[in-house]
């Protein structure tokens, strides 16, 4: 599961995100229908008069049970997948209520809180909070994506073998400003304002609406800043 929050208080933004792995849920079991041997059982009885009924009871038995176990194991799985994804959007729902107590009770103090979570390569998000805040770091994830989508434009301008990859690398890891600083600008061939340009078009592109590059790391923000959500980078 991957977990969002950013903080935005008047006179700055703190951001922290981090993953971490949910207990998962356990899968339903799924029961089905045993049937041992090549016939099945019929209760014994010392009845004679019977004998001849309980013989035809069984060979229809034998006939229809192999239908029966089939159409019922059939209903059952139906029944347990409806019951996983039942269970699935009652744990959005719960997480989602969680989440807001969060903000509520411990981050009372001003400025805007938001929160976003949810399970990696699903759609099924919750969140509090949300909108367009100070991006502060996470700008860089999107800087990264289109540096790969744009890899080897990027790496024309190497001054050695790897560089691009070892800009990334201590961009994301170290969350090196320099690194996405000389990433912007290769992206726009040497022009700041391109390479921004560049990014903000790759996010355009990918649906990551809330997101904006304005200014390199470390710039003065009083033209233009950088801006995603929560939204944005769980969907990321």
């Amino acid at each position: 599961m991957v977990v969002i929050l950013m903080i935005e208080a008047a006179a700055a933004a703190g951001i922290a995100v981090w993953k971490y792995r949910m207990k998962e849920r356990p899968e339903p079991v799924k029961k089905e229908a045993v049937i041992e041997g090549d016939k099945v059982a019929s209760p014994k009885t010392n009845d004679n008069k019977e004998d001849s009924t309980e013989q035809e009871v069984e060979e229809a038995s034998e006939k229809e049970q192999p239908k029966k176990t089939s159409a019922a194991s059939g209903k059952k799985a139906k029944k347990a997948k409806q019951k996983a994804k039942t269970a699935e959007q009652t744990g959005v729902v719960e997480l989602q209520a969680l989440l807001e107590n969060l903000v509520s009770t411990e981050y009372g103090a001003g400025g805007s809180v938001s929160v976003c979570a949810g399970r990696v390569n699903e759609n099924d998000m919750a969140f509090t909070g949300g909108g367009r805040m100070q991006a502060a770091s996470l700008i860089k994830l999107y800087v990264a994506g289109c540096a790969y989508e744009n890899y080897e434009s990027v790496r024309a301008h190497e001054s050695y073998d790897g560089e691009a990859e070892s800009l990334l690398s201590v961009m994301i890891t170290v969350s090196d400003n320099t690194a996405c600083n000389t990433l912007v600008t290769w992206l726009g061939d040497g022009n700041v304002q391109a390479g921004m340009d560049r990014v903000n078009q790759y996010c355009e592109e990918h649906g990551f609406s809330e997101t904006h590059m304005g200014r390199l790391m470390l710039q003065p923000n009083d033209v233009d800043d950088n801006y995603t959500s929560v939204r944005d980078c769980c969907m990321y």
